[in-house]
C-alpha cells in the first residue's frame, strides 16, 4: 500500500503542475493565434498556392462570419469563469497588454482558429469563379479546360501571385466538381471533405508546438518550485503524513472536471474546437499552484545548497546530475499533458479503493465525517512541511495586525501616534519617540499592559534616508554564521539600538511578564529585524522576545544572515509583501553582493488574500494571472508599498489565511 501510495502522490504532483502549465500554455498559444495560423496553412496547403488566394478566401463573407471580433481578445469577460478558464482569460490579458505597450496591435492578425469544412469549400469556389457559385451556370462547364469560367468573372484582373494561385486552386477543384457532375451541393461536400483530410493533417504541427510549450513550461516551473520528481519521490517516501496527505488530496484533484473536450484538432465543426471550460469546484488556482508547490518541496534546504566544505566536487557534480534528471523527468511527464496524468490518477485510485481494507463501522450516534476541501488538505500540507523544516507553525494574524498599525503609526509624531492607535482600539499605556539625528533613524516604543512594542519609522523621502537605502555594500555582522548585512541598514539600526535598549528596559520596569516586539514598514522592517537579532544577543532577551513583524521589507542581508535569523528568532520573524510591491524585491543580487529573505512569509495575492508562506509556484501563478496592462503592473509595484495598505489588508483578512 506504502508503494501505491507513493506512486499516487508522485502522480497527483505531476496533475496539479501540468494543469498549471497547460493554463498557461493555452494562454500563450491564444496570444500568438497558434491555432488560427496553423488553419490558414492549412488552407493554404489545400489550395496548392501562396498567401494571395488565402487573403482573397478569408474575405470572403461566409470566413469572416466566423473570425472573432477584436473585442474577444483584448478584454477579459465578466462572467464567472473557473479556477482554470479564469487564469487563461487573465494570463491573455496580460500579454495583450504586453503587446500594446511593445508597438503591437492587439487586433492585428484575428483569424478564425476553427472554420466550417462547408463554407471554406464555398468560398473557394466562389473566389475561383470571380462569381457567386449559384450564379455560373453550369458548374461542370465553368470547370472544363476549355472555358475556365473563373476567368470571367471578378478574377479577370487577378495578376501576379493571385493569377497563378487560381490557376492552381483550379486543378485542385476540378477532379471534385468533375466526379460530382457539376452537382453544387454534391461539390461543396467533396471539396470539404479533401479539405477536411488536410487540417487533420496539418493538426500534428500544432500538437508538436503544444508539447514543446509544455515541456519548457514544465521545466521552468518545475525549476522555480525545485520540483525535481527524484526529490519529490524521496520526500514521500520518507514522510509518510506528507503522503498521506497527497493520497487525502487526489479525490480533490479529481473533482477538478479538467475540460476534456479541449484538444488540439482543427475542428471544421463551428461546435467544436474552441475550449469548453467546465465549472471547477477549487477555490482559487493559487490552492492548486501552492499544493504542487508543497508537495515539491521548494528549494529552501535543498542539500545542493548545502555547505560544500564537507562534499567533493565529484559529489557535488552528481548532485548536479541528479536534479537536472529530476527535472526533465517533471517537464516530460508535465508535457504529457493533464488528461494523460487524470486517467492514470483515476485508474491508481480505482485500484487503491478495491484493495483499500473496509473502515471500521462507526457508532450510529457518531455524524459521518466530511471529506475536506482541496484548501483545507493544502493549508495542512504547508503547516506540515514548516514543522519539517524546523519553522514554528503558529502564527497570531490579530498581532501582526496589530504590529501594521504601530508600523503606520510610526511615521507619525509621539502624540500624533499615540492619537492614532488609540482611535483604532489600541490600548497604549506609555509612548517613547527615538530620533537620532545623525542617522535620521526614528523609532516608536510602546508600552501596552504586558507588551512593548518597537516600531521603526521607514524611508520618508529625506535624502539621508535615500542615502542608507543605496549603501548596498555588505558588512560582516557575525563571523560564526558568515553572516553579512546591508551596510546601510546596520549602520541606521545600530546608531539607535543604545536608546531604543535603554527605553525598552525602563518600559519592562515591573512588568516582569512583559513580551517585546519589533516591527516596521519599509527601510524600517530592515532596521526592526537587525534591532531583533541584537535585542536576543545584546541582552540575552530570548526569552523576552515576542515577535518580529515586518512590511514591505527590503532585503537586509545574505544567505547566511537570513539562515542565522531564522535560527535566532526561531520561527518568530514573520515577512509580509504585498502582491507586486517591489520594495521586497531590492537589493538585487549583484555579483559578489548576495542577498536573501528569511522568516515567514505572508503574502497577499491579488485579490486582497492573505497566504502563508506560499511555494513559488503559486506566487508566479498569482503575478502573471492577473489582467492589468504594463503601465498598471509598473504602477502596482509602488501603490502596494504603502504601509496603509498593508495595515487596511491585515484589517481585512483576520480569519481568513491559506
Amino acid at each position: 500500500m506504502d508503494v501505491l501510495d507513493i506512486v499516487i502522490g508522485i502522480v497527483v504532483f505531476f496533475l496539479l503542475l501540468s494543469l498549471v502549465s497547460t493554463a498557461i500554455a493555452e494562454s500563450v498559444s491564444t496570444w500568438l493565434r497558434w491555432r488560427g495560423r496553423t488553419l490558414r496553412m492549412a488552407v493554404q496547403a489545400f489550395l496548392n498556392g501562396s498567401h494571395a488566394i488565402v487573403n482573397a478566401i478569408y474575405s470572403h463573407p461566409l470566413v469572416q462570419m466566423h473570425s472573432p471580433p477584436p473585442e474577444a481578445s483584448t478584454k477579459v469577460g465578466t462572467a464567472k469563469k473557473d479556477a482554470f478558464g479564469q487564469l487563461r482569460s487573465q494570463m491573455s490579458s496580460l500579454l495583450n497588454g504586453l503587446a500594446r505597450k511593445l508597438g503591437r496591435s492587439a487586433t492585428s492578425a484575428i483569424l478564425p482558429s476553427y472554420l466550417p469544412q462547408a463554407d471554406v469549400a464555398r468560398a473557394t469556389l466562389d473566389v475561383v469563379l470571380g462569381m457567386p457559385a449559384d450564379e455560373c451556370g453550369s458548374l461542370l462547364d465553368a470547370f472544363t479546360p476549355e472555358r475556365r469560367m473563373y476567368g470571367a468573372g471578378a478574377a479577370s484582373a487577378a495578376t501576379g501571385d493571385l493569377a497563378k494561385d487560381l490557376d492552381a486552386a483550379y486543378l485542385v477543384l476540378r477532379p471534385h466538381v468533375v466526379a460530382a457532375r457539376g452537382d453544387l451541393d454534391a461539390s461543396i461536400a467533396r471539396v470539404a471533405a479533401a479539405f477536411g483530410d488536410v487540417t487533420q493533417r496539418s493538426t500534428g504541427w500544432f500538437k508538436r508546438r503544444m508539447t514543446k510549450l509544455l515541456l519548457a513550461i514544465g521545466f521552468v516551473l518545475a525549476f522555480v518550485s525545485n520540483g525535481d520528481a527524484l526529490r519529490v519521490a524521496g520526500r514521500l517516501t520518507a514522510d509518510p503524513t506528507m503522503r498521506k496527505l497527497a493520497v487525502e488530496l487526489a479525490p480533490s484533484v479529481l473533482a477538478i472536471q479538467y475540460p476534456y473536450s479541449t484538444d488540439t484538432t482543427l475542428s471544421a465543426d463551428s461546435t467544436k474546437g474552441a475550449p469548453v471550460y467546465h465549472r471547477n469546484p477549487m477555490d482559487s488556482i493559487m490552492v492548486m499552484s501552492q499544493a504542487a508547490g508543497t508537495l515539491a518541496g521548494g528549494w529552501k534546504g535543498d542539500p545542493i545548497l548545502a555547505d560544500g566544505h564537507d562534499r567533493s566536487w565529484l559529489e557535488f557534480l552528481w548532485q548536479l546530475i541528479l536534479k537536472g534528471l529530476g527535472f526533465a523527468i517533471t517537464a516530460a511527464a508535465v508535457s504529457l499533458g493533464a488528461p494523460f496524468w487524470f486517467d492514470v490518477l483515476q485508474k491508481l485510485a480505482n485500484i487503491r479503493s478495491a484493495v483499500k481494507p473496509a473502515a471500521p463501522k462507526a457508532d450510529a450516534d457518531t455524524p459521518p465525517q466530511q471529506p475536506r476541501s482541496m484548501s483545507d488538505i493544502t493549508i495542512s500540507m504547508a503547516e506540515h512541511s514548516s514543522q519539517v523544516r524546523g519553522g514554528a507553525t503558529s502564527y497570531d494574524v490579530d498581532l501582526t495586525s496589530m504590529l501594521s498599525d504601530v508600523a503606520m503609526a510610526a511615521y507619525h509624531g509621539e502624540a500624533e501616534a499615540v492619537r492614532r492607535l488609540k482611535a483604532m482600539g489600541h490600548d497604549v499605556v506609555d509612548a517613547k519617540l527615538i530620533d537620532v539625528l545623525s542617522t535620521d533613524t526614528q523609532a516608536l516604543v510602546l508600552r501596552y499592559d504586558e507588551r512593548i512594542v518597537v516600531a521603526y519609522r521607514g524611508t520618508e523621502g529625506k535624502l539621508r534616508d535615500i542615502l542608507t537605502d543605496a549603501n548596498v555594500n555588505q558588512q560582516e555582522f557575525d563571523k560564526l554564521y558568515g553572516a553579512e548585512v546591508h551596510h546601510g541598514f546596520d549602520t541606521a539600526s545600530t546608531s539607535a539600538w543604545p536608546k531604543v535598549k535603554e527605553t525598552v528596559w525602563s518600559l519592562a520596569q515591573g512588568h516582569p511578564k512583559s513580551t517585546v516586539h519589533f516591527c516596521g514598514h519599509s527601510l524600517g522592517g530592515a532596521l526592526a529585524h537587525i534591532a531583533a537579532l541584537r535585542y536576543v544577543d545584546d541582552t540575552k532577551g530570548a526569552n523576552m522576545l515576542g515577535s518580529v513583524a515586518t512590511f514591505g521589507q527590503p532585503r537586509v542581508g545574505n544567505r547566511a544572515f537570513a539562515e542565522m535569523s531564522d535560527a535566532l528568532l526561531a520561527g518568530r520573524y514573520t515577512r509580509a509583501v504585498n502582491n507586486r510591491d517591489i520594495v521586497p524585491r531590492v537589493p538585487f543580487t549583484i555579483g559578489m553582493l548576495q542577498y536573501a529573505h528569511g522568516g515567514r512569509l505572508h503574502y497577499f495575492d491579488s485579490n486582497g488574500k492573505l497566504w502563508v508562506d506560499p511555494s513559488w509556484v503559486a506566487r508566479l501563478a498569482d503575478y502573471i494571472g492577473q489582467p492589468e496592462e504594463v503601465k498598471d503592473l509598473l504602477k502596482d509595484k509602488f501603490t502596494d508599498h504603502s504601509a496603509e495598505t498593508y495595515a487596511l489588508l491585515y484589517r481585512n483578512v483576520r480569519g481568513a489565511i491559506i
